[in-house]
């Protein structure tokens, strides 16, 4: 699948790293859509937005990204997941390995580095075809 066939969405509560994935990924050439939370990202997915890739922050307001993540692979388990957080260990629980617990494609920690986010979305791509 070429990058302009591509559908990321991303979604992460703090609007400036949301912009920043946005725009990076974006003027990769990946059609882009985004939402603030778990709940809102869900609603776009139910009113027909179809990604083929889904960048999601783990921690959230509102619905997080675990259960997001969850809601994901039992309905629509095409779609790839990347898991992003700087929440690293709280009572001694590591969120990306939590992610990866849930079946996400990869994890990377915040801050982010967007030449490995632009690399892992391109393999997606690549497998998502």
């Amino acid at each position: 699948m070429s990058n302009h066939e591509c559908c990321v969405l991303v979604i992460d509560d703090e609007s400036g790293v949301r912009e920043v994935i946005f725009e990076s990924l974006r003027l990769c050439g990946y059609k882009m859509l985004q939402a603030e939370n778990g709940k809102n990202a869900m609603d776009l997915i139910e009113q027909g937005c179809r990604p083929n890739i889904v960048v999601t922050d783990l921690i959230m307001p509102e619905q997080d990204g675990m259960e997001t993540i969850q809601l994901l692979r039992q309905n629509f388990p095409q779609i790839k997941l990347v898991a992003i957080s700087g929440g690293g260990r709280r009572n001694n629980v590591d969120f990306l390995t939590l992610a990866d617990d849930l079946g996400v494609d990869a994890t990377l920690p915040k801050p982010l580095d967007m030449d490995e986010l632009e690399r892992i979305v391109q393999k997606l791509a690549a497998r998502a075809a």
